[in-house]
């Protein structure tokens, strides 16, 4: 973002929209389809997110340090939602390049691109909670209790920071279908692709999955090691749920960082960038899901609200019919009864 704000005429150099062969991808392709869905699915997650984010903002909830990670994942997510999906969408269907757009679809890839980076990071803490509290209560509080969670989630959000504002983002094109650091990809034109790479994005895409990988070992291996005796069948299950969710919330993230990682390296074919889009909306919406599903405190805390919500509406219309009938059954001081006014 630097680049863009405090260094224009270098910005408008090195994304030099004067061609104008860069104006216009390929009009044989109508992905409009694709787009409405991308868009759709980002209604539908969003949907599903807002009763959690509730759940979760309650502060009862944020006792629990695995709940403000969440809550800092959901933060990210919803703002993914809107990238990955619903902007995202839109530019599938108008077949947006980067010279359509070239200032907004900047901005657009710097939200993205670090909003991205700060999920993938949330997602390995969150995993590193989990593996911290199977192996040890005690030691899970020394690292994460109270304001320690906090100070653990300054690091992907600094790390966001960085990644917004000294590397270059990765920008939309509709000849690829999807967000790459190359504004020029599939144009026939001159110019010096490698000064798009951005080594720390890259980094994160292939550090990420690793370290994922190594606390999904550590988490199955606890589970399997630990608890084997007949007394400990109830915890393993307790902590069993946990684990899948952590592994099911993290998993999104480990599939897109691995597309992801792949595309900076080899030409993708179309499907593969299909596929890789979709996990990385999924990324930002699948946590919803689990929540839903895997998660007893958010699916509690939903059926509650909507619940209080039924019952405080009908006891409201309850309230209202009742007013009713004594307005129009009242009796005035002669005793008659009288018609309302």
């Amino acid at each position: 973002m630097e680049l863009l704000l405090f260094r224009h005429k270098t910005w408008l150099q090195i994304y030099n929209c004067s061609s104008e062969v860069a104006h216009k991808a390929d009009p044989d392709d109508d992905e409009t389809i694709y787009g409405t869905l991308l868009i759709m699915g980002a209604f539908i997650f969003a949907i599903l997110y807002i009763p959690c984010m509730r759940v979760l903002l309650r502060a009862e909830v944020l006792q629990r340090s695995s709940m403000k990670i969440m809550l800092a994942l959901g933060i990210t997510d919803i703002i993914g939602l809107v990238t990955a999906g619903l902007i995202t969408g839109t530019f599938v269907i108008k077949k947006v390049v980067f010279c359509s757009y070239p200032v907004f679809n900047f901005i657009v890839g710097v939200i993205a691109t670090s909003t991205w980076c700060a999920s993938c990071w949330i997602c390995v803490l969150l995993a590193g909670s989990r593996c911290v509290e199977l192996l040890s209560d005690p030691l899970h509080k020394t690292f994460f209790d109270g304001w320690k969670t906090c100070a653990w989630l300054s690091l992907p959000f600094l790390f966001q920071a960085y990644i917004a504002i000294f590397t270059k983002p990765a920008v939309f094109t509709a000849n690829g279908n999807m967000w790459l650091f190359d504004p020029f990809f599939g144009f026939n034109i001159s110019y010096d692709a490698s000064q798009y790479h951005n080594l720390p994005h890259t980094t994160n895409n292939l550090a990420t999955p690793l370290i994922l990988l190594t606390f999904y070992i550590i988490l199955c291996a606890t589970l399997r090691f630990k608890y084997v005796s007949f007394e400990s069948r109830n915890m393993a299950t307790l902590k069993k749920k946990i684990v899948v969710q952590a592994i099911a919330i993290c998993s999104f993230n480990f599939l897109a960082s691995t597309f992801y990682a792949y595309v900076q390296f080899f030409p993708p074919p179309m499907y593969f960038n299909v596929i890789g889009h979709v996990s990385w909306l999924c990324c930002h919406g699948g946590p919803a899901v689990v929540y839903l599903v895997l998660n007893e405190t958010i699916k509690g805390g939903v059926k509650t609200m909507f619940h209080s919500t039924q019952v405080g509406t009908e006891a409201t219309n309850g309230a209202q019919t009742t007013t009713g009938i004594k307005r129009f059954y009242s009796v005035d001081r002669s005793g008659r009864k009288r018609q309302p006014r």
